[in-house]
């Protein structure tokens, strides 16, 4: 017979798309053109076909000046009849420009503080924030504020993205 020897009231460190303090943030809102489910909280969002209005999923052979910014997660999502919760096509999406969140890390990373953030564009991991400079992943004015929380995320803060 097993027995729970401890637990905690305490919430995980670190939610994906969650903010990671009260700093100053600049949050811009946006309508989700990828399918339902693709875009992920704390993944990179990227300029859709209508710039300042629509967002979309990271891809392969995006640019960097297509990055907007961190998807957020403002807790104003509910579950559907199915059970899942998700980003669903054309919902509203908090996009963070500037300011500190937590983002999704590939599973085998041990990001440090102070090291410097890419947006993923590798197959099966676009989208998610990495250290690796890695071949076509694009360097974001970022930069890790912390190690790897519960779970496969981290603390980043992003600076403003104005590209020279």
């Amino acid at each position: 017979m097993g027995a729970q020897t401890s637990y905690s009231f305490a919430a995980p460190v670190g939610v994906a798309g969650g903010l990671y303090d009260l700093n100053v943030n600049g949050i811009d809102s946006r309508a989700n053109e990828s399918e339902d489910g693709v875009l992920l909280y704390g993944t990179a969002a990227m300029t859709g076909t209508a710039g300042g209005r629509t967002v979309k999923a990271a891809a392969s052979g995006d640019t960097l000046n297509k990055f907007e910014g961190i998807v957020v997660n403002t807790r104003s999502f509910e579950q559907t009849q199915d059970g899942q919760c998700m980003i669903a096509k054309n919902q509203a999406v908090s996009v963070l420009r500037y300011g500190r969140c937590w983002v999704r890390i590939p599973d085998e990373e041990q990001p440090a503080y102070g090291e410097q953030a890419y947006v993923s564009l590798e197959e099966g991991k676009e989208g998610l924030i990495t250290k690796s400079e890695g071949s076509g992943n694009l360097k974001i004015k970022a930069r890790f504020i912390g190690g790897k929380g519960a779970g496969n995320v981290a603390p980043v803060e992003l600076y403003h993205q104005m590209q020279e």
